[in-house]
């Protein structure tokens, strides 16, 4: 996985971890890398707008894992909801998301 991409999912697993939220922050480390390194996930995604409008769109993964997808939406939501109040996401093509929260 490229640095800058490894540097978002370990800053989103330490704060699962320090939020208290174990089964989803660093201890998932050793999985990720095994399933990586066996070609089952793409270890360098580039999520895409798969579908849109002006207050849903749909971010495909590209068969990593879901932490950039939803990462992705979450940036492209907000904009949507400053405009129309309300928006939604859906995001697709991608592996265990865990628990991303900021």
């Amino acid at each position: 996985m490229p640095a800058p991409k490894a540097d978002v999912l370990a800053d989103l697993l330490v704060k699962n971890d320090l939020r208290g939220v174990f089964g989803h922050g660093s201890r998932q480390i050793a999985a990720y890398a095994r399933i990586m390194r066996d070609g089952l996930i793409n270890p360098n995604p580039e999520p895409r707008i798969a579908t849109e409008s002006p207050a849903a769109v749909v971010v495909d993964g590209v068969g990593g894992l879901g932490y950039f997808p939803a990462y992705r939406a979450v940036a492209e939501l907000i904009d949507r909801c400053k405009d129309n109040g309300i928006a939604a996401t859906v995001t697709r093509n991608h592996g265990h998301i865990g628990a991303a929260s900021r």
